[in-house]
């Protein structure tokens, strides 16, 4: 995996993007180590010929129970890019992600059929 998280530490820019360049089905668990906000999601499998979902957690305990707070599924083809946004923000205790190749909860996800790459907006 290849995780970044950079932070703005000023008064105007108190938030964090979150890059992760070779997304698969292992866990990233409480990548921004704080709770928050999570603003934007930009998630992109690139040329995949198969279906892919991203994962996302946002509580402690959702991690353990295998229950996705959010589930995005990804098209097939090319591209296979989506963004979203969220100006108000959603309030997460710990932020974590996969991606999968299956629609199904569970807490040994299927492998994607290629890698992802996402990142994220935080607060």
């Amino acid at each position: 995996m290849a995780l970044k998280v950079t932070g703005f530490a000023t008064i105007g820019l108190p938030f964090k993007v979150v890059t992760e360049t070779t997304s698969t089905n292992t866990m990233n668990t409480n990548v921004t180590g704080t709770s928050g906000k999570v603003y934007s999601l930009d998630l992109d499998v690139g040329q995949s010929s198969s279906t892919s979902y991203f994962k996302l957690y946002l509580g402690t305990g959702a991690v353990v129970s295998g229950v996705e707070d959010i589930k995005i599924r990804l098209r097939t083809g090319a591209p296979g890019v989506k963004r979203f946004t969220m100006p108000n923000g959603i309030d997460f205790t710990e932020f974590s992600f996969f991606t999968t190749s299956t629609h199904a909860t569970s807490n040994s996800p299927a492998v994607p059929q290629a890698t992802a790459i996402h990142s994220f907006t935080t607060s």
